[in-house]
């Protein structure tokens, strides 16, 4: 014979001495709980549980072709976004890289990626090349005369300003004197700290849209000048 718990539902089989022993009475070994098993005999052992359908069961057979390939195709698409962002990620990892070991030649193609490599540069500590622009730096106004203490000298004094967007270095500067004919009687270049007249920081730049004094003191060429000329290298 069979009792079945009425608390867990579980089957278990008693003999009718045990039974009559008990007066009927018994405790699940399962749940732990006493109850009548009189009550809830059973004449054989009742039959497994029906396991619940799956969905390939419940499908008919003639779509459960089209079930296996929508499943296949769901699996195509996770596995395209996985290797769509693998892509990326290597992208981005490759302009790093790129970025970091040839800065100057990446600002050369991509200008406006400046702000992004200075912004980078300030956290990971690399060094980006100055910017530089020499055609943006216009003469205001200028001047040569005869220089007030020293015979034979000249003093020249110009105002130059950077017209570029943006700060850049202060440039070497050529100057150059011509005779009647246009040809060159005396030329010099200069760096930023003769023509400025001060000491200069080593990285300082020219502001945008500032003026500069430029001051000058050059010896006379032995030959009379007749114009001048301001070149930023």
């Amino acid at each position: 014979m069979y009792a079945r718990c009425p608390h867990c539902r579980t089957t278990f089989a008693i003999s009718a001495t045990a039974l009559r022993a008990a007066h009927g009475k018994v405790r699940c070994g399962a749940c732990l709980e006493a109850f009548d098993a009189i009550a809830t005999l059973l004449d054989a052992d009742p039959p497994p549980p029906v396991r619940a359908p799956s969905l390939s069961d419940e499908v008919p057979e003639v779509l459960r072709e089209d079930l296996v390939n929508a499943e296949r195709a769901r699996r195509a698409r996770r596995r395209g976004v996985f290797f769509t962002l693998a892509s990326l990620l290597l992208c981005v990892l490759l302009v790093g890289q790129y970025g970091w070991f040839q800065p100057a030649e990446l600002l050369a193609r991509y200008p406006r990626a400046r702000v992004a490599m200075e912004q980078l540069c300030e956290r990971t500590g690399c060094r980006l090349a100055e910017r530089r622009d020499p055609a943006r730096i216009t003469v205001l106004s200028r001047d040569v005369r005869v220089h007030p203490r020293y015979e034979g000298a000249l003093r020249v004094t110009a105002q130059v300003i950077n017209t570029a967007a943006f700060p850049q270095a202060y440039p070497r500067m050529r100057f150059a004197l011509y005779n009647v004919n246009g040809q060159t009687i005396a030329s010099r270049t200069f760096e930023p700290r003769q023509y400025l007249g001060r000491r200069l920081a080593p990285r300082a730049e020219m502001a945008p849209s500032v003026p500069v004094q430029i001051v000058l003191d050059l010896l006379a060429p032995e030959e009379a000048a007749v114009s001048f000329e301001f070149r930023f290298l």
